[in-house]
């Protein structure tokens, strides 16, 4: 499952257009590091 299919991400960054050239604007966020590594590492 993704971030987004969890409600963990808004989906506003796609892998798939930045890999296709797309750009985009950093977005500010209120997620700790200790989350970040949480979500980055976790399994379902």
């Amino acid at each position: 499952m993704s971030l987004y299919e969890s409600g963990e991400s808004t989906g506003s960054v796609s892998l798939t257009k930045l890999f296709e050239g797309e750009t985009f604007e950093p977005q500010p966020n209120n997620i700790d590091l200790e989350r970040i590594a949480y979500l980055t590492c976790r399994h379902h």
